[in-house]
Order: structure tokens, then sequence, then C-alpha cells
């Protein structure tokens, strides 16, 4: 993945993940994304937790395209399967314009 701005949202506390080539390029975290003075473009958040899907909707609502990457097959999936399916449902719509 390339962009000009990652928001890691792995969490409740950031985590950095071992993603080849993060270390060498800027990003923010969830702390740091809420103090930035500009709404970006577009950026590309990382994560499939609340923090995660937040950031995505916020960002949209400003105007900014958000790619929102997580590693497994639905968002939230710590919580109950049927609301994590039909959250991701409701997301991927949402999305998909």
């Amino acid at each position: 993945m390339t962009a000009a701005r990652i928001v890691v949202a792995a969490g409740s506390r950031p985590v950095i993940p071992p993603i080849p080539g993060l270390d060498g390029v800027e990003f923010h975290t969830s702390d740091t994304i809420m103090r930035i003075d500009e709404i970006p473009a577009s950026l590309i958040v990382i994560g499939g937790g609340f923090i995660a899907a937040d950031l995505d909707h916020v960002f949209g609502a400003f105007g900014a395209e958000v790619s929102l990457v997580a590693r497994g097959p639905r968002l939230l999936m710590p919580e109950d399967e049927q609301v994590s399916a039909r959250f991701t449902e409701l997301a991927q719509m949402l999305l998909s314009g």
C-alpha cells in the first residue's frame, strides 16, 4: 500500500503493527490523527474495530476518501457474530456507494 498519510487504528491503545515499510513513512495513530490541522483528501485506516470504524466514519463525513483495511473477514470481530456481520455488510454498502 502507498498513501500520503496512513492511520493505524489497531485497538484501544495505539499499536504499531509490523507492516513492512511502515517505519519509513509518516503515519498517525488514533491518538495523533485527532490533532491534525487539516482534513486530508484521502487516508487509509488500518484496523477493524470500533476505533477504526469511528475514524472511517468521522473522516468520511468530513469529506476525506477513506479506505478501511482489516485483516479479518469482518469488522468488529470481537463482538457478537451477527452484529459483526451486519455491521460489515452495512459498511460495505456505504462504501460502495
